[in-house]
């Protein structure tokens, strides 16, 4: 992917800015004038403050005066949350110049496929349907990356009037169809999974897959715990049940289910040390896809 070259003169809008950590850091390198920040609530607004003008934010409405004005707009893990997408493109078609150009990241759903399993996520982008979106509102010049960012895209597009081609493939909607059914039959297998004797089980991994397994497993009181090597999630509880690290598993575990991408599970449990001896444990992973 290209690198975009930006200086002090370009004007940039951080179209979903959250605490402002992007922002703050183009502050740090371009200076304060022309970065400004949007967000649809003032939850952020104590963290811009020290390094964001007041006049360059904006919350829930955006002024008018800033319409066809940004050379840049910058949209960091926000579009997957974005109800009305279309609408959002829109939006950020308005208030870019000419010329103007988009960079984005978003979860990619075939290399970070729990993103499916995401309540808040109403959008699941593939290649495909990113570049289609973009064009569909009039973006051209779009390079998507899929090896900069683990389970993530990386899109940079320029506006262009009348751009209005489309691509059409038919292998990731073919491989998103394949995705729904890997997590149909995981399901079933979770939901049928017969926990035998009176040993504890325990869930390593306490994101969105080890959440998933606690929901399908039906003999819930024999969860002992959930495992994760962070330390900040260390002591925290899901559904009641308390997450501990690898070398604090209680004793009565006999078994693990491991709660993380089926890519990465195996080789990451070979790499972690526990405080049980793993071969006396039964370890039960997610089917590969």
């Amino acid at each position: 992917m290209e690198r975009t070259h930006l200086d002090s003169s370009k004007k940039i809008l951080d179209f979903g800015a959250a605490k402002g950590t992007i922002a703050k850091k183009l502050v740090d390198e371009l200076g304060s004038e022309n970065v400004y920040v949007y967000e649809v609530s003032d939850s952020y607004v104590n963290y811009w403050n020290p390094k964001i003008l007041t006049e360059n934010q904006a919350i829930n409405i955006i002024p008018r005066e800033w319409e066809k004005s940004f050379d840049l707009l910058i949209s960091i893990f926000v579009m997957e949350h974005v109800s009305e997408i279309r609408k959002y493109i829109r939006q950020a078609v308005d208030f870019l110049t000419t010329e103007g150009q988009i960079f984005a990241i978003v979860p990619y759903l075939l290399t970070n496929p729990c993103d499916l399993l995401v309540s808040d996520h109403p959008n699941h982008f593939t290649k495909q349907s990113l570049m289609e979106l973009l064009q569909s509102a009039g973006f051209s010049e779009i390079l998507i990356a899929d090896d900069l960012f683990r389970g993530a895209l990386i899109v940079t597009a320029k506006l262009k009037e009348n751009q209005m081609e489309q691509s059409k493939s038919l292998e990731e909607n073919f491989r998103v169809l394949q995705l729904a059914e890997y997590w149909n039959i995981q399901s079933k297998i979770l939901e049928n999974y017969e926990i035998a004797g009176e040993g504890k089980v325990a869930i390593y991994g306490g994101g969105i897959y080890g959440l998933f397994i606690y929901s399908k497993l039906e003999h819930k009181t024999k969860i002992a715990c959930f495992i994760d090597q962070n330390p900040f999630l260390q002591g925290e509880r899901h559904e009641g049940i308390e997450i501990v690290s690898p070398e604090n598993i209680p004793a009565g575990v006999d078994t693990i289910f491991v709660g993380l991408n089926p890519r990465i599970a195996v080789q990451a449990i070979s790499n972690t040390k526990f405080n049980v001896d793993k071969s006396k444990i039964k370890i039960v992973y997610l089917s590969e896809f």
